[in-house]
């Protein structure tokens, strides 16, 4: 068989392998729980397509609200590896994808049954102190936004961070994180100085990094930044 004639052929088994995929269907289904074995009721649950090798380009996203009980489900599913998240608004309950890599099912034509942990986090807690008036000075009073702020997780993940309630002093940030594992907090911004609550200046380059690590049962007493001034 010529070079052209095998290219054919093998651009010719993807395309069967893609449609068998969409062909064979199946359903996954959970319960979402705490750590105690208690129902999320409400928790929104996603189901997310990984690819298993680089022939496997189907994209697929679904997701559902757990039910009074915890419970999900999904029907119709693609043949297919997928990764199950949860995550659930105003509570202390960390999205197992965000700090681990979640469960993982593979999606045949029978049903799976798989359920989704939640852990239980702690809500890191960042203020960004101008008391100093160095935005104000310098006609950037609206620019604390523009500062940037994010967690390093362990595995090298990069999170980053919305602010939260502002007033003439400064700006604050929260985030839940997870218990007993390393997490890196780092400010940064191009203009200004930075130095932590005790005045020490932080690295112009590098900005302002706090390692955190809180055993579980404990309470972090939260993270004060200060701008120092222009640099």
């Amino acid at each position: 068989m010529g070079i052209r004639n095998q290219s054919v052929a093998r651009m010719v088994v993807l395309a069967f392998s893609g449609a068998l995929a969409w062909a064979q269907s199946g359903g996954v289904a959970g319960v979402v729980k705490d750590q105690q074995g208690r129902p999320v009721a409400g928790a929104q649950v996603s189901l997310l397509r990984r690819p298993a090798g680089p022939a496997d380009t189907v994209p697929y996203h679904a997701s559902a609200d757990a039910l009074a009980n915890g419970g999900f489900s999904f029907s119709g599913v693609p043949a297919g590896r997928y990764q199950l998240c949860a995550q659930k608004g105003n509570s202390d309950l960390l999205n197992p994808c965000t700090w681990a890599s979640g469960p993982m099912v593979n999606v045949g034509s029978a049903a799976i049954t798989q359920d989704i942990v939640m852990e239980s986090g702690h809500r890191l807690k960042l203020r960004l102190d101008d008391s100093r008036g160095v935005f104000a000075a310098n006609r950037e009073s609206a620019s604390l936004g523009r500062v940037y702020v994010s967690l390093l997780s362990e595995s090298g993940g990069f999170i980053p961070l919305a602010p939260g309630a502002s007033d003439a002093r400064g700006k604050d940030y929260e985030y839940l994180i997870p218990f007993g594992k390393p997490v890196k907090l780092r400010v940064g911004r191009d203009k200004y100085d930075l130095e932590d609550d005790k005045g020490v200046r932080a690295d112009r380059e590098r900005g302002q990094n706090v390692d955190i690590n809180v055993a579980r049962g404990q309470a972090h007493p939260g993270v004060t930044v200060r701008v120092g001034g222009l640099k």
